[in-house]
């Protein structure tokens, strides 16, 4: 078997795979979300239920994670005190692209050749 056919056998199995992941990942995100919604209409913190000899469950977890609720201000915010770590140090690439067709450079930006294969 040729390299070539080797690739696209693989990659089409592993798409196939890939889609029932991806039914299976929202199912539990779903089933996930019930639970959630079971476990606050009980005002409580976990579910249990016996099946055969074994007991299992899950318990409530509750996390606060930031949200911006206005980007200018936390843009300028980071500005004045530097506090970069604020964000990730990454760039979006569509956006740079976009400025390298307009002839733009950016300061401490360079490119970098990358290689990869697509089916026909």
């Amino acid at each position: 078997m040729s390299t070539l056919t080797e690739y696209l056998n693989l990659r089409r199995e592993r798409l196939k795979l890939q889609a029932v992941v991806d039914i299976m990942d929202q199912k539990e995100k779903n089933l996930k979300l019930e639970l959630v919604g079971l476990i606050r209409a009980q005002n409580g913190t976990q579910l249990m239920e016996t099946q055969g000899e074994l007991e299992v469950g899950v318990s409530l977890v509750q996390t606060t994670e930031p949200n911006v609720d206005n980007w200018s201000e936390l843009i300028q915010y980071i500005k004045e005190t530097g506090e970069l770590d604020l964000l990730h140090k990454r760039l979006t690439a569509s956006a740079v692209k976009q400025r390298w067709e307009e002839g733009k450079t950016l300061p401490g930006v360079s490119s970098v050749v990358k290689y990869d294969v697509k089916p026909l």
